[in-house]
């Protein structure tokens, strides 16, 4: 799929790859680094036929308890002195990238984990701040995640997040070893929230510019990635993390959530259908509206011609035509 030009069509079919991505996977970690591989390979900038992005990553919110040992000591050097017990961390599940250490997420240096302990504390985090924000969520959502959003607030589960110049935006951090050094120029991201209330949130740093209109277009993606994580809400997050026991009471919410995501996936694809249909429509009316302007002029200049053949015929004079510096044109 061509970046640049990301339409409608090439959101129906990259819609039902990625909703399909998890299934084949053990953990939500598995599913996660289907996705961004996915995306990472798939995307490309058909000017040069080589990719348009340059690294991918997807983030899941997940309470400081959920995470492994190693993660848990690397939440817990990033707050001395804080108790992170029942606080939820924004947690690199899956990269990929063009560097080798962008494919493995236990070897990013920065963002393993980031422990979300206060609003403020979230807020000094500008990237982070902005994508929640665009999203469509209160901070207070984040830190203190409901189970009953779904409910609550049906539709308003996924959303996108964009940066449209990423140099010198204040939304972007590392400007000058990574934006600056990989020529990234847009960024662009989806994301919502699972039945546990936890965000998840894909982005893409983008050597080419993605225009507003594309951005839009991954709305839709949302909903399709969140398909692909749901088997594991609440079960399984983490490659080495034991076989989930059985939980009916559960397994009946993530159920509800599968369905409530793929009604909200096909009123999408349905919106997306029709936005196809009235554009190729609006696109066969300017066609007939211009070869209805072109046999009007046709029609015009046979008159016109034939006007001037019948006065010449009926002319009883010779008839002659200069043009402004006396030359004859016509006789």
């Amino acid at each position: 799929y061509d970046l640049r030009t990301f339409g409608l069509s090439d959101v129906l079919d990259c819609t039902s790859s990625l909703r399909h991505l998890g299934s084949d996977a053990q953990s939500m970690e598995g599913a996660g680094r289907s996705v961004v591989r996915f995306l990472y390979d798939e995307l490309i900038d058909k000017e040069t036929d080589g990719r348009a992005l340059s690294l991918v990553r997807l983030y899941k919110t997940a309470r400081y308890e959920e995470l492994p040992p190693e993660l848990r000591a690397y939440a817990d050097d990033l707050s001395p002195g804080q108790s992170l017990a029942g606080k939820p961390c924004l947690t690199l599940l899956a990269t990929a990238g063009d560097e080798p250490e962008w494919n493995d997420r236990r070897r990013s240096r920065d963002h393993r984990t980031i422990p979300l302990v206060s609003v403020s504390g979230l807020e000094r985090l500008p990237m982070v701040a902005q994508l929640v924000h665009q999203l469509g969520f209160e901070p207070a959502e984040i830190l203190e995640p409901d189970r009953t959003i779904f409910r609550r607030t049906p539709g308003r589960t996924c959303g996108v997040f964009y940066v449209p110049d990423a140099l010198g935006s204040p939304h972007v951090p590392v400007q000058a070893d990574f934006v600056e050094r990989r020529g990234i120029r847009s960024v662009l991201g989806f994301g919502g929230l699972l039945p546990s209330g936890y965000m998840f949130a894909v982005v893409m740093f983008s050597t080419v510019d993605v225009p507003p209109e594309t951005a839009d277009t991954f709305a839709s993606l949302s909903f399709s990635v969140q398909l692909a994580l749901l088997p594991f809400s609440g079960r399984r997050l983490w490659d080495s993390d034991p076989a989930p026991e059985v939980d009916l009471a559960w397994d009946l919410t993530v159920s509800q959530a599968e369905s409530a995501a793929l009604n909200h996936l096909l009123d999408a694809r349905q919106d997306v259908i029709l936005k196809q249909a009235v554009r190729l429509q609006k696109a066969a009316w300017t066609a007939e509206e211009r070869a209805d302007a072109l046999a009007r002029s046709q029609r015009e200049l046979a008159r016109s011609e034939a006007t001037k053949t019948a006065i010449l015929d009926s002319a009883l004079d010779c008839v002659i035509t200069m043009d402004a510096r006396g030359r004859i044109v016509d006789f």
